[in-house]
C-alpha cells in the first residue's frame, strides 16, 4: 500500500511539473461561426501612436469566415479605428506575425514589414519574437494557460537589431497566447516615448 501512494504521489508531481513547463506545443487554431472575443483597451502617456483611436471596450467575433470587430457600446470615434491591431489577438494572417505556429516554449521567429505613421510616412518595422515560457495567466475573463511571448521592434533608417545605433525607436510587447481562447488574452506595449498600450481579454464565448 505504501508502495502505492508513493507512486501515486510521485505520478502527481509529474503532472504538476508537466503543466508548470506547459505543452509541448499549440498548433494553430481554427474558428467557427460565432465565436466571440471582447478585450478592452487603455493607455497611459503620450497617444501619438497608431493605437490612440483604441480605447475602451471592443467585440472580435467570427462570421462568414472572417473576423469583424464592433466597439462596446456601439459609438462612433473621432479618430479613424485601427481595428488592426485588435484582429492580432487572434491567429489570422498578419505580416507582423505575432504569432507563429506550431508555438513552444523557447521557439522564436522574427519579422520585417513597413508600416505608416501618423504623418503617412512609411518606415522599416523590424520585429524579433521569442517565446519564453508557459504558465497560467489571470485576465478579467477568468485564468488560462497561456504561452508569454516577448518581442522587440525597432524602426529604422538603417541597420537593424537592438544594437543598431542607426535605429531611432524602438518598442517592446509582452503578451500571452491561449490555446483555449484560440486568442492572445493579455498584451503589454511600450514605446520608447514611454506610452503604453494595453490589450486585454475580458469575454471569450465558444460558437455553441
Amino acid at each position: 500500500m505504501v508502495k502505492t501512494l508513493v507512486t501515486s504521489l510521485t505520478l502527481a508531481s509529474l503532472l504538476l511539473i508537466s503543466a508548470a513547463f506547459g505543452q509541448d506545443q499549440a498548433t494553430a487554431p481554427t474558428y467557427r461561426d460565432g465565436d466571440s472575443w471582447q478585450f478592452t483597451v487603455t493607455n497611459t502617456g503620450s497617444t501619438s501612436s497608431s493605437t490612440r483611436s483604441l480605447l475602451g471596450d471592443y467585440r472580435l467575433f467570427f462570421k462568414g469566415d472572417e473576423i469583424r470587430v464592433a466597439q462596446v457600446p456601439q459609438e462612433k470615434s473621432e479618430f479613424r479605428q485601427n481595428f488592426a491591431a485588435l484582429r492580432r489577438m487572434l491567429a489570422i494572417a498578419d505580416n507582423q506575425k505575432h504569432l507563429q505556429f506550431p508555438l513552444s516554449v523557447k521557439s522564436n521567429w522574427s519579422a520585417e514589414y513597413q508600416s505608416e505613421t501618423n504623418s503617412g510616412v512609411d518606415r522599416t518595422v523590424h520585429a524579433d519574437m521569442s517565446v519564453t515560457g508557459y504558465a497560467e495567466v489571470t485576465t478579467s475573463a477568468g485564468k488560462f494557460l497561456a504561452y508569454k511571448i516577448e518581442r522587440y521592434e525597432t524602426f529604422r533608417s538603417g541597420g537593424r537589431g537592438k544594437n543598431s545605433s542607426s535605429n531611432t525607436r524602438h518598442s517592446q510587447q509582452v503578451y500571452f497566447y491561449s490555446p483555449e481562447t484560440r486568442s492572445i488574452v493579455k498584451l503589454h506595449r511600450e514605446e520608447s516615448g514611454g506610452e503604453t498600450h494595453d490589450f486585454e481579454l475580458t469575454k471569450f464565448t465558444p460558437a455553441k
